[in-house]
């Protein structure tokens, strides 16, 4: 897990070595189920352990499954689904940090309902754009 974070923060040059996020999520979601399923030990064998700290462990495990969970899900299960909808609708899907943003191309001028060609120049100068005189 380390290792990720350490090749993560060397930039952007490293992502082609982070092909192993997605399965780096898996094993720390069944690292939480192994530590849930250790800390009822004491709920059912008398080892000495305080019930309490079993019951915080426990809370600990799930609160930390459920936030990777929502993680994977948010990450890669709707990665599939805007790759898809984009191959139909023509949009671009640019995926950033674990995170899908969807962008739909327009030509330029279309968005703004303005003609191609025209920029904004400070008063008093003399300064042409395609052809024209400002």
């Amino acid at each position: 897990m380390y290792s990720y974070y350490c090749l993560a923060a060397l930039g952007p040059g490293m992502r082609k070595y982070l092909w192993w996020k997605k399965y780096l999520t898996i094993l720390q979601m069944v690292q939480f189920v192994i530590a849930f399923i250790h800390s009822m030990i004491p709920l059912f064998y008398d080892c000495g352990y305080h019930k309490g700290f079993a019951y915080a462990i426990m809370f600990h495990a799930l609160l930390f499954m459920a936030m990777f969970m929502n993680f994977y899900r948010h990450a890669y299960n709707k990665q599939k689904k805007a790759i898809q909808s984009s191959e139909q609708d023509g949009t671009t899907v640019v995926k950033a940090n674990g995170h899908n943003y969807t962008e739909k191309t327009e030509q330029n001028g279309q968005i703004y309902h303005r003609k191609n060609g025209v920029a904004k120049v400070a008063e008093g100068t003399n300064e042409k754009v395609a052809g024209k005189e400002l």
